[in-house]
């Protein structure tokens, strides 16, 4: 293997300094020649004045959070900023009262300075989450995403306040973002190039955004990728926008502000990680977009002042601000994750699919299409229960797959609800860490993992299980439990000749949306019906549609299963053709590689006739065929 050169980044961008101009020197020198011949009284401006960035009256940790947790309203007194050093240098000129900046800068550490306590809770857990358009993984595989968790581990308080000093001394993003790369995770001797296309990463308009943007690029681009750097002119709401229409792959982020962003300030991020990195994998979703796991490192606003200042104008917490003749509101508690997520800002869904959340004229386009065939809906524009329901109806009577998401094949069949022939629809991959596909043996023998969901059918699955025999091949089912339920007696025939069986849900729900006891009855119920058909546990689980996250993983393996999914899915159950089929296995194989099929959930005729081609073909070509080592 040789090493890669490194492609050049787009942009280097020099931190500017900041200076005081001669009249505001000038106007410092008259106001300390005022104060001193002023009395304490006289030299107090009734006036409170914020420095903070320009998105400060609408973020919910800043201008937004003020009002709605401490009943203060700051709009008019705010004074934007755009760096951080601008803010401190019109705080210490006497310009503002208080000043906005990252705890993870030195600012929040300057012993000069004071920090004033939140001590009502206005914040929430801030830590970096590098996210990513999910349709990546179909291009790069879970290894992208392994790496993006590797260097999130990396990215400690530590080294972040490192970064944040870094361009205070004076660096510049791109060299910053270098200097720790080299000292932190140095590059591997050995590189081979990863083959797609040129990874976009997105920044947002402040420094830190810029370096981390450049530490994710500087990183995987000493790993094989190749990337670009795209430095947008704005904040969060050009940086989601990006994402959602694909204009870049993939940025930095935080986790609580990122999550308020999306819901409009509903307040459903707290102190507490977990469940609100699973609230705002519930948001991404919508917009096609993952997060990679929350580094350690926070950078959330605090809110400083000086010493005198704070003496002069009383000024210890938040709270104090109550008194400081700024405007009131009413306040409000900080709320709790609940519900299905709903977005609250306009983006395009990712490519053009329509799901649980989306509003807007294609929405009201879709219901107006289902009302025509006879469903009872209403065309309001908003993507609700009902309109799932529906949609997963007529999922279900025209031969797709009934996950209540409308794509291209869904569009199409409403389009012509009379035909037959629907374009196959891309299946999202799962959110987080799962068993990685078995490989080829150490033997060198090359093994070829067929699995097969949805079953058992009383149609398809005893005419896959008779090609299979042909070929003395073993394979993995992974089985809805209503269908175990009606059908005992394939499961125990899947089972008596030799293959392997795993847990399906009971009917086939995206896990990610359920609730714990929901979760857990799927899992159980399947259980049951497979340990009564079988007389033992079985030892894997396929979560449906792939759709999986920290959450959904530990409950799979709170009931004693690993996680399974594939690398190889030519998407059978959209009924694209033989060929079509044919040529996407065959295409794709590898030792060790998992194919995903189904014999059941629909009409599995162009299955059967795809499976015997496909066991011809490979044994012709040295494989074999094995159940899954997880499930066995």
């Amino acid at each position: 293997m040789s090493r890669r050169a490194r492609p050049s980044r787009e942009l280097r961008i020099p931190v500017a300094r900041a200076r005081r101009p001669l009249h505001r020197m000038v106007g410092a020198l008259l106001a300390v020649l005022l104060a001193a011949a002023c009395t304490p009284g006289e030299q107090d401006d009734p006036r409170f004045r914020l420095a903070a960035p320009p998105d400060c009256a609408t973020n919910a940790y800043c201008g937004q959070g003020l009002a709605d947790v401490y009943g203060v309203d700051v709009s008019g007194a705010l004074v934007p900023k755009d760096r951080l050093a601008d803010s401190v240098a019109a705080l210490r000129d006497g310009e503002v009262d208080a000043a906005v900046v990252f705890s993870s800068s030195p600012y929040a550490h300057d012993q000069k300075l004071v920090v004033l306590e939140d001590d009502r809770g206005m914040n929430a857990v801030q830590n970096i989450v590098p996210v990513f358009r999910t349709s990546l993984l179909e291009v790069f595989g879970a290894s992208l995403r392994t790496e993006l968790n590797t260097l999130s581990g990396l990215i400690t308080p530590a080294a972040l306040r490192s970064l944040d000093q870094a361009m205070t001394d004076g660096d510049n993003p791109e060299d910053a973002a270098q200097a720790w790369l080299a000292r932190t995770a140095p590059a591997p001797r050995d590189v081979t190039a990863v083959d797609g296309p040129a990874l976009k990463i997105g920044t947002v308009d402040f420094l830190e955004s810029r370096v981390l943007g450049r530490v994710l690029a500087g990183y995987l681009s000493d790993r094989g990728y190749r990337v670009e750097v795209h430095d947008l002119d704005g904040q969060r709401d050009v940086l989601v926008d990006a994402l959602a229409n694909g204009d870049v792959d993939l940025a930095p982020e935080y986790v609580g502000a990122l999550l308020e962003y999306l819901n409009g300030g509903a307040k459903e991020a707290s102190t507490a990680l977990e469940p609100t990195v699973r609230r705002l994998t519930e948001y991404l979703r919508l917009i096609g977009v993952s997060p990679a796991a929350a580094a350690p490192a926070t950078s959330q606003n605090v809110f400083v002042t000086t010493e005198e200042i704070a003496e002069r104008r009383g000024l210890r917490a938040l709270s104090d601000l109550a008194d400081k003749g700024l405007p009131r509101t009413g306040g409000a508690p900080r709320g709790a994750p609940g519900g299905e997520p709903e977005l609250a800002v306009q983006v395009r869904a990712v490519d053009a699919q329509l799901r649980l959340g989306s509003t807007g004229p294609e929405v009201r386009d879709l219901q107006v299409a289902l009302r025509g065939l006879g469903y009872p809906l209403q065309a309001g524009g908003t993507y609700d229960d009902d309109t799932r329901e529906a949609v997963r109806e007529f999922q279900s009577t025209h031969g797709l797959r009934p996950d209540g998401v409308v794509g291209p094949s869904t569009q199409q069949a409403l389009r012509d609800p009379d035909g037959t022939e629907t374009d196959p629809q891309p299946v999202q991959p799962g959110d987080d860490g799962t068993d990685d596909p078995p490989g080829s043996t150490s033997s060198g023998r090359k093994v070829f993992y067929l699995t097969f969901d949805d079953g058992p059918s009383a149609t398809y699955t005893k005419q896959i299980l008779d090609l299979l025999d042909q070929y003395q091949a073993k394979a993995t089912f992974f089985e809805i439990g209503e269908n175990v339920a009606a059908h005992p007696e394939l499961t125990r025939e899947i089972a008596n000749r030799g293959h392997a069986v795993g847990n399906h849900t009971w009917d086939h729900p995206d896990m990610r949306t359920l609730s714990a006891s929901s979760l857990n009855a799927e899992i159980t119920r399947t259980s049951d019906a497979l340990r009564d058909a079988l007389g033992h546990d079985v030892r894997c689980l396929r979560p449906p549609y792939g759709a999986v996250n920290a959450t959904v993983r530990a409950a799979i393996a709170e009931h004693g299963m690993r996680t399974q999914l594939w690398d190889i899915d030519p998407q059978d159950w959209s009924r694209p053709g033989v060929d079509a089929i044919v040529r996407n296995v065959l295409e794709n194989a590898h030792p060790g590689a998992v194919s995903l099929m189904h014999d059941g959930g629909g009409n599995r005729t162009q299955t059967v006739q795809a499976l015997g081609t496909v066991l011809r073909t490979l044994t012709d070509r040295g494989y074999t065929f094995e159940s899954l080592p997880s499930c066995r």
